[in-house]
């Protein structure tokens, strides 16, 4: 199973390993109860990387163990894996547990997450009021994720009041800082003139990063968007997909540390 409002980069904290031999010191150091190691058997493991084979299952024994010890990318990671069922079976009052915990004390991914719970009624019942207070803060610390999902709330005045050119700049934000849903988003509303001026190069644009970034349905939208542009337009379009440099989400590292 799974789900697409994540935006989830998995990295190892320290110096990559590279050997099935380091892979044992780290399980030694693990099975002393070191939580960095855990946190990094357990990415290993999750990942199916630095020598050991991916087995969700394992990899959270040991995200739970540093998870218990108060790491937050451990407890971020193992949050997740509780509401999307990888390894253990899918809990949604545990994975709220977790991100409720993280998201209280100011770690900004866990709110956005926070905010889907609210949105999408996972372990909760559905409340946009809510789900708009904790994008806000995610966004206010310039998470990518959580400035889409507060512009789709502006876009569709749930929770907030209705407001296309408040929902147009925050998907612009999510765009920037690389968060393919905002940018599929922001592509939409040049596309039709919401929140923006009507310009198809700049939603050829967008269109064409979130597609790069494999958003399902960017490709689509791009080819019923090219029938009604030039060939001029299509190339001013291109040459600014290559001149995009993405900005860098705060975000990420909070993700797994």
């Amino acid at each position: 199973m799974k789900i697409l409002f994540f935006a989830l980069i998995i990295t190892a904290f320290g110096a990559p390993m590279h050997a099935e031999s380091t892979l044992s010191e780290l399980r030694n150091r693990a099975v002393s109860g070191d939580p960095v190691a855990e946190l990094n058997l357990g990415l290993a493991y999750y990942n199916g990387s630095d020598g050991a084979q991916q087995n969700f299952q394992e990899a959270a024994v040991w995200l739970r163990k540093a998870a218990d010890q108060n790491n937050c990318g451990a407890q971020f990671l193992l949050g997740r894996m509780y509401m999307v069922g990888e390894g253990v079976p899918v809990n949604y009052t545990e994975s709220l547990r977790l991100m409720r915990k993280l998201a209280e004390s100011g770690h900004a991914a866990s709110q956005a997450q926070l905010g889907i719970f609210y949105e999408h009624g996972y372990g909760v019942a559905i409340d946009y009021n809510e789900a708009a207070k904790w994008y806000r803060k995610a966004a206010d610390a310039g998470s990518g994720l959580g400035c889409s999902n507060l512009g789709a709330l502006y876009k569709y005045g749930q929770g907030v009041p209705q407001d296309d050119r408040t929902a147009a700049e925050l998907f612009r934000k999510g765009a920037e800082v690389g968060n393919l849903y905002a940018q599929n988003n922001l592509a939409i509303m040049y596309a039709v003139g919401r929140g923006v001026s009507k310009d198809p190069i700049e939603a050829y644009k967008w269109f064409t990063i979130s597609l790069q970034h494999e958003h399902k349905d960017a490709g689509t939208n791009r080819e019923f968007l090219v029938k009604h542009m030039t060939e001029e337009q299509i190339a001013e379009g291109e040459r600014r997909v290559a001149q995009f440099v993405p900005k860098k989400d705060p975000t990420l590292k909070e993700q797994v540390r």
